[in-house]
């Protein structure tokens, strides 16, 4: 659901609950509804309960973590806080999305290429000029970010294309068309996804088990 802080509260609680007579119950299916609320975690959790959302988007834990994979020399400082963050407020285990992307975001790859600055205005930058494809640091930087997002409790959310790196600025210029006529290299992007998101599947501790988190070092993170 998106821009859910926008929409007064009494539309969600009446939602789940029709959701939950008309869908739910009746015909005995899981109906898992998620929202986009970007702002303080406190703000975040008060839509999600058992008369409301399911989950949202974990934006707080994406911007900590979009800073820590892109930029040159970032500490794990931020992104350890922002998790701890997340544990206390949504729980060891949580239903959360962990993002990779956003519509209202630039493109992973471009920043952690280093053809978007984040002091610049990324919307303009899609706008004025043609943002290159990715960077072998681009690609590499996209499977740590995904490898993150399906080692933490949540629902790992790959924003379309982010499993071949797909470039941009920010929107529209993070909209373009999916291709599926892969590069070597997107091809190569993508089996590693998808091998993550096996190995999601199939280890039992990365669904399942308790989360400890320990940064021995700045450019360190051993969750």
């Amino acid at each position: 659901h998106d821009a859910t802080k926008h929409i007064d509260e009494i539309y969600w609680r009446t939602l789940t609950e029709r959701t939950k007579k008309r869908v739910a119950l009746p015909q005995e299916k899981r109906v898992y509804q998620i929202g986009e609320t970007d702002g303080s975690p406190e703000l975040i959790a008060s839509y999600i309960g058992s008369g409301m959302l399911d989950a949202q988007f974990d934006f707080n834990l994406y911007d900590a973590a979009f800073e820590a994979f892109t930029q040159e020399g970032a500490t794990f400082d931020r992104l350890r806080k922002a998790l701890e963050s997340s544990l206390t407020y949504y729980g060891h285990h949580h239903l959360m999305g962990n993002i990779s992307g956003n519509q209202d975001k630039p493109r992973f790859s471009s920043m952690a290429s280093g053809h978007l600055s984040m002091s610049e205005d990324s919307k303009l930058a899609g706008w004025t000029r043609e943002i290159p494809e990715p960077t072998e640091r681009g690609y590499r930087k996209m499977a740590a970010m995904h490898a993150f997002n399906i080692a933490v409790p949540g629902i790992p959310i790959l924003y379309y294309g982010d499993e071949i790196a797909l470039h941009g600025g920010n929107d529209p210029d993070n909209r373009k068309m999916m291709p599926f006529d892969f590069s070597p290299r997107q091809q190569q992007l993508f089996d590693r996804i998808a091998r993550l998101n096996e190995n999601r599947t199939n280890i039992m501790a990365l669904n399942y088990g308790s989360t400890t988190v320990y940064q021995p070092e700045p450019h360190l993170l051993i969750i």
